[in-house]
């Protein structure tokens, strides 16, 4: 009687044994740990930028107008970070943009 020839399947592996030390990447301590790292870190960044905001407002306040020439030298940051902090101050309702976009001034509201 011939054998029957054998299949073409990929040969079967036996199942790992579950161990109950292995934890999962939300329950490991490492990460965890990371992770509130990641946040105390977030938070100090944003509490950071809520003050350089409060700079430029204070300086609003103070001249009525302020540019976005103003507002790097104030804060010491770059022309693309100047113009996101004055767009979210708009956004806000704390200033208003008069002008071409090129040429803007920002008002203080009262």
């Amino acid at each position: 009687m011939p054998t029957p020839a054998p299949s073409m399947s990929a040969p079967q592996t036996p199942a790992q044994p579950t161990s109950q030390t292995q934890q999962t990447p939300a329950t490991n301590p490492d990460t965890q740990h990371l992770n509130e790292i990641r946040t105390k870190e977030h938070k100090k960044v944003q509490e950071h930028r809520q003050k350089k905001l409060e700079k430029v407002i204070e300086y609003a306040q103070q001249h009525q107008t302020v540019t976005n020439d103003e507002v790097q030298k104030l804060t010491h940051v770059s022309d693309a970070t100047a113009t996101r902090y004055l767009v979210d101050l708009v956004k806000q309702g704390r200033l208003i943009r008069e002008g071409s976009p090129r040429h803007a001034k920002y008002c203080f509201v009262r």
